[in-house]
């Protein structure tokens, strides 16, 4: 066993905060983030592109 965890996170919400700080902090940490819900699919749709970048556009 390495001792290494590896983080899997799910986001709730998909404004501002999570754009230009969650995202980044996790990236940053190492934490994959697996999953983004908002109150609206078309908001979650455009996050989900963020996923594999630490910045949004």
């Amino acid at each position: 066993m390495s001792g290494q965890i590896n983080h899997r996170i799910g986001v709730l919400g998909s404004g501002f905060i999570v754009c230009e700080c969650h995202l980044p902090s996790y990236a940053k940490a190492g934490y994959q983030v697996v999953a983004i819900a908002s109150r609206t699919k078309e908001k979650a749709a455009v996050r989900r592109g963020t996923i594999q970048h630490p910045h949004c556009p």
